[in-house]
């Protein structure tokens, strides 16, 4: 007789070899359906996201000269039918909508801890003009 309790994901671990950068602090951020959350953008710190519940449209850009990505965006469909870890590095946009019914949750595991007073956040409002000046992305 087995009983069911649920279910164990696995978000993050070292022995992945996706990155070395310390994970100081967790974060689980939900957004409404149909939400938008974007542009964020960190000069130092290297975000992990996980999508953990919903389901998220999660899509980053290279905006930093001289990269070999230069300009390129990536979009990821993720959420609980399709778990996933995103390692964004410092000077990625990024940024996601809920494009499911029910509240997404994503777990975010920076490398550096949040400074209340300083923080190496910067937002670009993603419905902006700048935005749309930056960014080659237009979401659904």
């Amino acid at each position: 007789m087995s009983h069911h309790h649920g279910h164990l994901t696995e978000a993050f671990r070292a022995d992945w070899g996706l990155t070395d950068a310390p994970v100081v602090q967790v974060n689980a951020t939900t957004t409404f359906p149909g939400r938008i959350r974007a542009w964020g953008i960190h000069r130092l710190t290297v975000d992990r996201l996980f999508a953990a519940t919903g389901s998220l449209c999660i899509v980053c850009y290279d905006g930093r000269r001289g990269s070999p990505t230069f300009g390129c965006v990536n979009e990821f469909m993720l959420g609980e039918r399709n778990q996933g870890l995103i390692v964004i590095s410092p000077g990625i946009y990024h940024g996601w909508k809920n494009v499911g019914a029910d509240e997404a949750t994503i777990v975010s595991m920076p490398s550096q801890l949040y400074d209340h007073d300083g923080p190496d956040r910067w937002e670009l409002p993603w419905d902006s003009e700048a935005a749309r000046k930056i960014i080659p992305y237009r979401w659904p």
